[in-house]
């Protein structure tokens, strides 16, 4: 099903609507539609439905597994204002994206309070999401996001360049 896309469909992502717009630009360029895609996915059309229209308590886990079934890999990589640094690299689980959270997070010698106080999330939803917990697409990018870190998706298999994160 996964057919190759050109190399400039890199798009940043910073919200759950941002995503499923993308999800179904993709699906659609696949000539497929969702109820053919859930059988091939073996996701249900409901969700499939629901992650392309932007619905915030969409799971994480399941939305990563339809970005790999459509030959898409989600990247991630600090957000600078001076400058944009390399790409941390292309996630596949949400345990090695909570671990990246937490190492980041470190880094910047910041507290589970200090980003609770900046993205109104809980301590106990923050925690969980460093322990590579299962949550809602929506938590999760706002977390990335107040952490520092941007998401971007595109086709598989591409590495991601600084040109490409200057241009999304």
């Amino acid at each position: 099903m996964a057919i190759p896309f050109p190399t400039d469909r890199v798009k940043n992502v910073h919200n759950p609507e941002q995503l499923g717009h993308y999800l179904r630009e993709c699906r659609r360029e696949q000539a497929s539609t969702i109820n053919n895609t859930s059988h091939f996915v073996s996701l249900g059309e409901r969700f499939i439905s629901e992650i392309e229209r932007g619905k915030q308590t969409a799971f994480f886990d399941k939305t990563l597994q339809y970005l790999d079934q459509l030959g898409l890999s989600l990247h991630i990589y600090p957000k600078n204002t001076l400058r944009i640094l390399s790409p941390y690299g292309t996630f596949t689980d949400i345990e090695a994206i909570g671990a990246l959270a937490r190492h980041h997070r470190k880094n910047q010698k910041a507290t589970l309070d200090t980003v609770k106080d900046l993205s109104g999330l809980s301590l106990r939803f923050l925690s969980n999401f460093e322990r590579g917990n299962n949550c809602q697409i929506g938590k999760a990018l706002t977390a990335l996001k107040t952490y520092g870190l941007e998401v971007a998706i595109s086709p598989k298999n591409y590495r991601l360049s600084k040109a490409d994160l200057l241009d999304v």
